[in-house]
């Protein structure tokens, strides 16, 4: 398969990131029902997700302490975010991101693409990476990135910070903007601490193992990526969530438009 075909197959399947089935504890008792997840979440017997047949391409899992095995899936993407207790065996997957996790097992996967952070305490064994995916799990990449990420946002929240106190003591007609510096202060330091919080709540855990993983032979992510595609390719796609962004920003950019008509014309 060359890249060109590659490409496409990769603009096909992102038109259902939004079929995404949401697993949380208050929705497992009816998710269960539906698709027939044996197991009650216990040690001993935890649930055993197995087929996606019916649900989604897309699948989120978080805030939970139950126990999972999810297993011989077929998943475009997968999200574990502020889990424990989750083992991914025997899967094919395009995407996977762990954020916040830890006592995870992850073990004789396909993964082509890989976001690992603030997880600690988890197993990675016998799975097969892509090149990027292995060399960036096996340096920390996205932890180390993350922490420079903070240290710049902190930089851009003292400078939105004065914008906003020079305009507010300015008395400009204007002074509305101020009010949306510091909007836009508060939405940084939210970022921060939802940073600092994942990476509280493992700092303590042990590190994680890495064993005997590698990279995916040649050509092997194009098979998977074909598999996936011909898996979910019954679904239709969500026009409205792919689109949003189109949505949002006619407003938002008729908002600005006027803001800087107002700066430079009156």
């Amino acid at each position: 398969m060359n890249a060109h075909l590659e490409e496409k197959l990769i603009k096909k399947m992102q038109h259902y990131q939004y079929n995404k089935v949401e697993i949380t504890d208050k929705k497992i008792t009816r998710l269960k029902a539906e698709m027939g997840w044996e197991g009650v979440g216990t040690h001993n017997d935890p649930i055993i997700i197995d087929d996606l047949s019916g649900p989604k391409s897309n699948v989120w899992i978080h805030r939970s302490s139950l126990h999972y095995v999810i297993r011989n899936v077929i998943i475009y993407k997968l999200m574990c975010i502020n889990m424990q207790n989750i083992t991914i065996e025997n899967c094919k997957i395009h995407e996977l991101e762990v954020e916040g996790c830890y006592n995870m097992t992850i073990k004789n996967n396909s993964i082509i693409w890989l976001k690992f952070l603030y997880s600690k305490g988890c197993v990675l064994e016998n799975n097969s990476f892509s090149n990027e995916a292995l060399e960036r799990l096996e340096n920390n990449h996205f932890d180390n990135y993350y922490q420079k990420m903070k240290s710049s946002l902190y930089t851009l929240a003292i400078i939105f910070a004065l914008a906003a106190t020079s305009i507010a003591f300015y008395g400009s007609y204007l002074w509305f903007m101020s009010l949306l510096f510091f909007s836009l202060v508060g939405l940084i330091f939210y970022y921060i601490h939802t940073f600092k919080a994942k990476k509280k709540r493992t700092h303590d855990k042990p590190e994680n193992i890495l064993v005997n993983n590698s990279s995916l032979i040649e050509n092997a992510h194009q098979a998977i990526l074909r598999e996936i595609l011909e898996n979910y390719a019954h679904l239709r796609k969500n026009w409205f969530r792919e689109y949003l962004h189109v949505y949002l920003g006619i407003p938002l950019g008729a908002m600005v438009t006027i803001i800087l008509i107002m700066i430079f014309y009156f």
